[in-house]
């Protein structure tokens, strides 16, 4: 039987959808990350679970950063845009 059929069917999604979207973040920065804040051992699964995780929050920073340059009559978004969009 395929190693995919042998997944969970939740395992076997999040395989697939990490298939077709690749992450942006490398899983190894993302593990420092984890280790910095004082874990021992960081299992694949975490950091790509963070990488996604901060994917998402920097997109949707991005996305908000992006209409105020474009508020501004600007096309570059700028270090204030970031600021002003974080949450």
């Amino acid at each position: 039987m395929p190693v995919a059929l042998q997944m969970a069917p939740v395992a076997q999604y999040a395989a697939l959808q990490r298939m077709v979207i690749p992450m942006i973040l490398p899983k190894a920065p993302v593990e420092k990350l984890i280790r910095e804040a004082g874990a021992r051992r960081v299992s694949d699964g975490a950091a790509v679970e963070l990488a996604e995780v901060l994917e998402k929050i920097g997109n949707d920073i991005s996305v908000r950063a992006l209409k105020l340059a474009k508020h501004a009559g600007r096309k570059t978004i700028t270090a204030a845009d970031i600021k002003l969009a974080k949450p």
